[in-house]
């Protein structure tokens, strides 16, 4: 049987709307804006957002994928990936990857210590001198470490956070740094751990978190996510403050 030329044009142009109108994305493990989920669809307040504010309202379907941050932006810059979520910006990344025009969040870094630490609070960066600190492999290190006179321990595999943990009760280490006040103020609070450690804001640590692109995605794409955040990300940012409580 012969298809006619014109069913086939317009099968053509519907399998590439099809294409055109789905998306991969990537999610790494970061309570409470992002939990992976193995099979399941991942949980948080990340694919919450997207799925309704930026997804669902333009029909476009989303696959998670669901690995460890450095291995996204792997994949992401392979083109195995359109999309990751939660990323800060640096130079060489940007000659990777195509950024949001706005940030999807507003956040600031800590150090998480031991309560029986001398250190109870972060004045200047120079009150890291001579500390070690782990840090996440894969994790940009700001620059603002330049003048610190701290030494980092970089941890690799999953589940940073927890590692960084073990390697504190250890005495490995004087603390871990946390990109995401966030995330290590909401981790040590559902595991009921402030009791055992604080989570120390480091001042002028002001962070960006933005979405990042694959950058042959298609632009009808980028534009449609860019301007779902710039009309909602400050619900985003309401939205996390309801969830960690501070």
């Amino acid at each position: 049987m012969r298809w006619p030329l014109s069913l086939i044009l317009v099968l053509s142009v519907f399998l590439q709307r099809a294409v055109a109108n789905a998306v991969s994305v990537g999610i790494y493990e970061l309570p409470p804006h992002m939990m992976r989920a193995g099979e399941q669809p991942p949980q948080g307040l990340v694919p919450e957002f997207l799925f309704n504010r930026v997804f669902k309202p333009n029909k476009i379907e989303v696959r998670w994928s669901q690995a460890h941050f450095a291995r996204i932006l792997v994949d992401l810059q392979a083109g195995r990936l359109d999309m990751a979520v939660l990323v800060a910006k640096n130079k060489e990344r940007e000659k990777k990857y195509v950024y949001s025009d706005v940030p999807l969040l507003k956040n600031q870094s800590g150090i998480v210590v031991d309560k029986n630490s001398k250190l109870k609070k972060i004045k200047s960066i120079k009150d890291l001198k001579g500390l070690r600190l782990g840090h996440d492999w894969g994790s940009i290190v700001p620059d603002y470490f330049e003048k610190s006179g701290a030494n980092f321990l970089f941890i690799s595999g999953e589940d940073y956070f927890h590692r960084g943990l073990y390697l504190l009760k250890s005495k490995r280490v004087d603390g871990f740094f946390v990109p995401t006040w966030s995330h290590g103020f909401y981790v040590l609070g559902q595991e009921h751990l402030k009791d055992k450690f604080l989570i120390l804001p480091i001042p002028d640590s002001a962070l960006d978190l933005y979405i990042i692109f694959n950058k042959n995605l298609d632009k009808n794409i980028i534009r449609i996510v860019n301007e779902a955040l710039k009309a909602h990300a400050s619900e985003y940012q309401k939205l996390l403050a309801e969830k960690v409580g501070s």
